[in-house]
Parts: C-alpha cells; sequence; structure tokens
C-alpha cells in the first residue's frame, strides 16, 4: 500500500536540502521547509516552487512524517497542536550534525520519534544506547551530476568548498597555501562576517561565492586536491567532500563524520588528525607532489562511492518508512 512521508526541512538551498532532496524520487515523498527565505543561495539549486511549512500541513494525509534539523524538530515535537495532529503516524528523525547528539538523546521530545536515522556511526553509537530504532544510512551524492574525471589533473589549483566559519578553517587552509605558493580556489559562501575578515587577503582573492549549482563539478573538477579540515563532532558530510570523492579528487581531510566511516587513510583519503593541524601545510605538500599516491586515493574512493549510490541511499530511506 502506497504511503504518503512528508519530509520537513530546515533552509531552501542549505545542506541538508541537498541530502533530503534525492527523496523526491520515492513515490509519495513531499516536502516544505521552516523557512522559504531570509537566506537564499543564489546558486540555482532547488528553485522552487516551495511549501513553507504550516500547522495544516500536520492535518493533511500523511502516515510518515520525517523530520531534519534538530533545532525545529524540537519546536515541532514540543508543541502539543502538532502532536495532536500527527497522532498515529510515523515520526522519523535524521540528525545530520554530531555535535547536538549526546544532548539530543537524553530529550524528552525525541520520545516521540519512532525511528532515529543516523547518517554517521558516531551517531549510531550514541542514540543506539539510549533509542529503541536507530538506523545508519551515510549520504551519497548523484555520480551522473559528479562524474569520475577521466583527465585528472587539469589544473594545480588546491580545492575548498563550503561555508566560512572557523570550524572548517579556511584560514588556516590559504595560510598554508600562500606558504607553499599554490593557487588557492575556495567556492561556497561567507556565514561568518568577522571571520572572514580575519582570513587575509591571500584567501579573499581567490574565494568565489554563490557559485551556480550547474558549474559545480566542472570547477571542482579543477581541483589538484580538495582539502576539507574541520573540528571533531561538527561536519558529518560534508557534501563537498562525497562530491569531489564521485569525481575522483583526492581529498584530505580530518576523519570525522562521513569521511572517517567511509575512507581509509592513504587507500581512499589522505587524513590529518586533529593533533596534526599544525603540520597541513607539509601535509598538502605530500599530496600535491606525490602523484602516485594522489592517483592511488583517485581509484579508492571511486570505489567506495560505487559501494553506496544514490539509489541504495533512497532504497534505505524507503525501507525506513514503509517498516
Amino acid at each position: 500500500m502506497l504511503k504518503r512521508i512528508l519530509n520537513i526541512v530546515d533552509t531552501v538551498g542549505w545542506a541538508i536540502d541537498k541530502a533530503v532532496s534525492p527523496l523526491k524520487r520515492i513515490r509519495g515523498v513531499d516536502v516544505v521547509y521552516h523557512y522559504t527565505d531570509g537566506k537564499p543561495k543564489q546558486t540555482g539549486f532547488n528553485p522552487g516552487p516551495h511549501n513553507h511549512l504550516g500547522l495544516e500541513w500536520f492535518e493533511r494525509d500523511y502516515d510518515v512524517f520525517h523530520f531534519h534539523a534538530g533545532k525545529a524538530t524540537q519546536v515541532c515535537l514540543k508543541n502539543k497542536d502538532i502532536l495532536e495532529r500527527i497522532g498515529k503516524g510515523k515520526v522519523v528523525f535524521t540528525l545530520h550534525n554530531e555535535r547536538d547528539a549526546v544532548e539530543y538523546a537524553g530529550s524528552d521530545w525525541i520520545r516521540r520519534v519512532d525511528t532515529l536515522i543516523a547518517p554517521t556511526r558516531h551517531n549510531e553509537v550514541i542514540f543506539r544506547d539510549r533509542f529503541p530504532h536507530v538506523r545508519y544510512i551515510p549520504y551519497s551524492v548523484d555520480q551522473g551530476e559528479f562524474p569520475f574525471v577521466k583527465d585528472y589533473p587539469r589544473t594545480e589549483l588546491v580545492g575548498y568548498n563550503g561555508r566560512i566559519v572557523p570550524h572548517k578553517r579556511y584560514k588556516e587552509i590559504a595560510t598554508a597555501c600562500e606558504r607553499l605558493g599554490y593557487a588557492l580556489h575556495g567556492v561556497g559562501y561567507v556565514d561568518d562576517g568577522g571571520y572572514w575578515q580575519s582570513v587575509g587577503s591571500y584567501g579573499l582573492s581567490s574565494f568565489h561565492q554563490n557559485v551556480p549549482q550547474k558549474d559545480l563539478a566542472r570547477l571542482m573538477s579543477d581541483f589538484k586536491i580538495l582539502v576539507s579540515i574541520s573540528q571533531p563532532q561538527i561536519e558529518t558530510g560534508p557534501l563537498a567532500v562525497l562530491e569531489c570523492a564521485s569525481l575522483g579528487i583526492p581529498i584530505l581531510a580530518t576523519p570525522v563524520g562521513w569521511a572517517l566511516d567511509n575512507l581509509e587513510d592513504g587507500i581512499s583519503a589522505y587524513f590529518i588528525h586533529e593533533d596534526e593541524i599544525g603540520d597541513l601545510a607539509e601535509r598538502i605538500r605530500t599530496l600535491v607532489e606525490d602523484g602516485d599516491l594522489r592517483e592511488k586515493i583517485r581509484q579508492g574512493v571511486r570505489r567506495v562511492m560505487e559501494d553506496w549510490t544514490l539509489d541504495d541511499y533512497c532504497q534505505a530511506h524507503k525501507e525506513v518508512y514503509y517498516a
């Protein structure tokens, strides 16, 4: 029997929206947003139309309510009117970050959740001991949109993709590349203006905001390597790592989130641990200059992406909805 599923997302065009968008392939899935304006990204991703979340959406005949984004989910599951309208409907919650896992696992409101989806093993372990139904479903991306780059390397660019916030350490990446004399090509958007001003002229001049979605794969295909470093229990993807993995761009990353779960140091990624960040420049130099290592990582990460496709990702969600 066909089920109707409502996916409730935070903000149009942001990372969670990109993670949820493939689920529209599942019959019966609708998507609504807490925020349809206020922080628009001029990238062309998900141009709309967009449905804004209101109380009336909980009055419709949905069998499954799939929540995303912790704070917004808390608000809904603490609201008596919403809970009354959900009634006996199945509640699914995906916790897309790791930093809130311990807090949420001990919260009263989460008891209304029937199945929790953990995109990382870190979240799975924390909830497994405190929550009855947990399903580990790692992210995936469209390999058709991000096809394996056959004419690699195209350029000598060191790449970065993501928000400009302190925990993503763009300033340290820019400083290391400037010291090495390497060209840095950053794409993403500024989310912390004060931190942005501290980056320095080298990093500022090589960062490009609001890159159109249709151009993203082409620009990232020009990266010789991707540098994606973040503080522990902050990032679960990030999406840039998966997109470059699909493209076959060698990745220098901190072993957190998806990278920790799915990649192997020296085989499908080149890891730098938290206590080694001071050696970032030398790690970048090693990966840029060691062609054999880069090719080994390219082939290794390609196999990882082929082992867990977007179809697998959607099928796993469908199994949760119909369980």
